[in-house]
């Protein structure tokens, strides 16, 4: 298989799914059912203004459990639209793909379609000073990631780097590189992803990104080993 071509499709499904979730956001906004939630909540905290007043603490309590049980309500409708139903089906797709790409257990594949997620994160996605500042480090680890992989392939000169290693920067015999670094750095940023407010799914796609990247590192060891005569 064609890698720059895997990589193209990846990118179009990508540019799908970004549209759909713009199309869902839209709709959302737009829902009159939503509209009369906020006047709901509006009319809640009119009727608790008229009430006696109360410890501020236990008044806050009271507005914000409003809010939080129509926003809910707000959200299980956005859901059911039928473009969070396209969306969520190219989520799948998108869930499918990675898996496929795992099967394949190629170190560059699984790198180049994790560049190809970044990037149009980096370019769609990011709407904070701190997600830009996190995707700038990921993006600059995936490229020196890149490099090892590259200089794997002669297993003489990569032989050759074992001495710069302090025993600090090794594992089991093995050099903590670049490559290494960044496969721990990155999953542990997609970790924190998680906790994000995201739905299943999403998480789901989260989770097996992980998953390839430790699929990536396992073959990655595994030519380390052969390059350096560990095992």
């Amino acid at each position: 298989m064609n890698p720059q071509f895997s990589v193209s499709k990846f990118m179009a499904l990508l540019l799908v799914i970004f549209g759909l979730y713009v199309a869902v956001t839209e709709v959302s906004g737009a829902d009159h059912a939503v509209a009369d939630d906020g006047q709901q909540i509006q009319s809640e905290m009119k009727k608790s203004n008229e009430k006696p007043l109360k410890a501020e603490s236990s008044e806050f309590v009271d507005m914000i459990q409003v809010i939080i049980k129509n926003g809910w309500s707000g959200y299980q409708k956005k859901e059911s639209t039928s473009e969070a139903m396209a969306y969520q089906k190219n989520l799948t797709a998108m869930l499918e793909t990675l898996r496929d790409v795992q099967k394949q257990a190629s170190i560059e594949g699984i790198l180049e379609v994790e560049r190809a997620i970044l990037n149009y994160e980096n370019e769609t996605v990011v709407n904070s000073a701190e997600m830009a500042d996190s995707n700038k480090w990921a993006i600059a680890g995936m490229e020196e990631a890149l490099v090892c992989v590259d200089y794997l392939t002669n297993q003489d000169r990569y032989a050759d780097t074992v001495p710069v290693f302090s025993l600090s920067d090794t594992q089991n015999g093995l050099p903590l590189d670049a490559f290494r670094k960044f496969v721990q750095s990155h999953s542990s940023r997609l970790t924190g992803h998680l906790r994000s407010v995201s739905s299943e799914l999403e998480k789901e796609v989260i989770r097996q990104r992980r998953e390839n990247l430790a699929t990536a590192e396992a073959a990655y060891i595994h030519k380390q080993d052969n390059a350096l005569k560990i095992k």
